[in-house]
């Protein structure tokens, strides 16, 4: 029994399922579907052994999880212990507009671009988590389509891409040596790093531009989309540089822990596919 849970549990299964599942919108699963899958079934005590394994496997990954939860939580809680909640801002930092921290924002080309099979990265919005990328999912585009859609500004390193439209709430910081270029529903901030570190500005933002607070700080906004016009005017809070750049170090060793559980995440789903397969 444990072996047959692990297997309509592992990706490869989940897969099958989806196929033959009925229903164009919503996937329907039915017991007949269920009877007429084709189960891989090794010796019995080869599945006791694969089941045994991959209980072992579903530990480790749950405590991995978690530990990618205790990291973000636990990243929000120190912002808001070093800078307290923007909401009040009780500790009285300077106040900015977001225009006057960055020295351009950018809003996207409103046109969807011709995709290729390989190329120059196109970003999307759903390439962006709340701080970090997925790339689960690339587009690529031709060089000559990354030239036209970066004409008004290239997207360099240190750069933050926000999403403006859809899954709002949602942004990141450009890391070094990607070549990138921009989608729809986007926004690209490039800083003023003379007054604001990439790492404080994006947890700022991840806070002030979360859906459940989006409305108090751009007016007439809902979370499924936001004005770039109104964006440019949001208040910044803006503790000195040493500070930023102290939270700056603390953020990047979580992230780095967090980078890790959700390396070994992808492992042990691989690892389950292969014990599976």
């Amino acid at each position: 029994m444990d072996y047959f849970y692990h297997y309509l549990n592992s990706p490869a299964a989940k897969i099958i399922i989806s196929n033959k599942a009925a229903g164009a919108v919503v996937k329907n699963l039915n017991s007949d579907i269920v009877r007429k899958l084709e189960i891989p079934f090794p010796p019995f005590a080869e599945q006791v052994r694969i089941a045994s394994t991959l209980d072992k496997v579903d530990g480790i990954r749950q405590k991995r999880e978690k530990t990618i939860k205790l990291a973000d939580d636990f990243l929000r809680a120190t912002f808001l212990e070093m800078f307290g909640d923007p909401v009040t801002n009780k500790k009285k930092w300077p106040l900015r507009r977001l225009n006057d921290i960055c020295n351009n924002v950018i809003d996207c080309p409103h046109s969807t671009p011709k995709w290729i099979d390989n190329g120059t990265i196109c970003i999307r919005t759903s390439n962006l988590s709340k701080g970090g990328w997925v790339w689960s999912d690339k587009r690529f585009v031709s060089e000559e389509t990354y030239v036209e859609r970066t004409k008004r500004s290239v997207v360099d390193e240190g750069d933050i891409i926000l999403s403006r439209e859809g899954t709002v709430g949602v942004a990141a910081i450009v890391p070094k040596n990607l070549k990138l270029c921009m989608g729809q529903r986007l926004v690209q901030l490039k800083l003023d790093k003379n007054q604001v570190v990439p790492e404080y500005l994006l947890s700022f933002l991840l806070y002030e531009l979360d859906p459940v607070r989006i409305s108090r700080v751009m007016s007439g906004s809902t979370s499924k989309h936001i004005n770039v016009s109104e964006l440019k005017q949001l208040n910044v809070m803006l503790p000195s540089m040493k500070e930023q750049k102290l939270f700056a170090e603390i953020r990047n060793k979580i992230i780095n822990i967090s980078t890790k559980a959700k390396a070994d995440h992808f492992l042990f789903e691989a690892l389950s596919s292969q014990l599976m397969s």
